[in-house]
């Protein structure tokens, strides 16, 4: 059974189209007896079916979709996606975010930065990618290239609210006013989010702290 969240990006469809060739060939007798790759994948769409494949089980391991969650395997997965090829620079693209991710939640925070600029490179300017470097650049203590990556994600998307709760934290013990008004802008692209929870009650008391300091 393959699972499916709304908000993962997924290569299942594909994976189950009636239109593939393999399918056709089935239905189709004239196409019955045409060759078959004896060794693996020999165009690059047999090629692509493939990479979409491990690209698939990297998302389950990655976001535990059928049980808990395997960065060991996601990693293995992305990887393998990304020799063996994707078609779509969309799926490039997302697999090395994803790769980066996962080396993340790994603690291979060298390898997370990489991989999330690999994917930059295929489809710049994407202020998912650009915010979670910005998160790994916080995690290493580099809080002027996190700076940097928060702002630009903001550029990039000025409602992006996760960016907006980013750049608070990172400059907040060195530009509080600015802090504040991140902190402000968050709440005013969160406000009722499901999820945000936690994080809008931490913005709201950290505004009542800056705005009782800046007195």
């Amino acid at each position: 059974m393959l699972v499916v969240e709304s908000n993962v990006l997924t290569a299942y469809a594909p994976l189950l189209s009636p239109y593939r060739p393999d399918y056709l060939r089935r239905i189709l007798r004239q196409a019955e007896a045409a060759p078959r790759p004896a060794d693996g994948p020999a165009d690059s769409e047999s090629r692509d079916f493939i990479g979409r494949q491990h690209f698939s089980k990297g998302e389950v391991a990655h976001f535990g979709l059928c049980g808990e969650q395997a960065a060991d395997v996601a990693i293995e997965a992305y990887q393998r996606a990304i020799e063996i090829g994707l078609s779509e620079p969309l799926y490039q693209a997302e697999a090395h975010h994803r790769l980066g991710l996962a080396y993340r939640d790994k603690g291979l925070l060298p390898q997370a930065v990489a991989a999330m600029e690999a994917s930059l490179t295929i489809r710049p300017a994407i202020p998912d990618v650009v915010n979670h470097l910005g998160k790994v650049y916080a995690l290493m203590g580099d809080k002027a290239r996190a700076t940097d990556a928060f702002q630009t994600a903001i550029g990039l998307k000025p409602n992006y609210a996760n960016a907006h709760f980013n750049l608070a934290e990172i400059i907040e013990g060195t530009q509080p006013r600015r802090a504040l008004t991140a902190y402000e802008n968050y709440l005013a692209y969160t406000e009722d989010t499901p999820g945000e929870k936690a994080r809008i009650e931490k913005a709201e008391k950290r505004i009542e702290a800056l705005r009782k300091a800046a007195k």
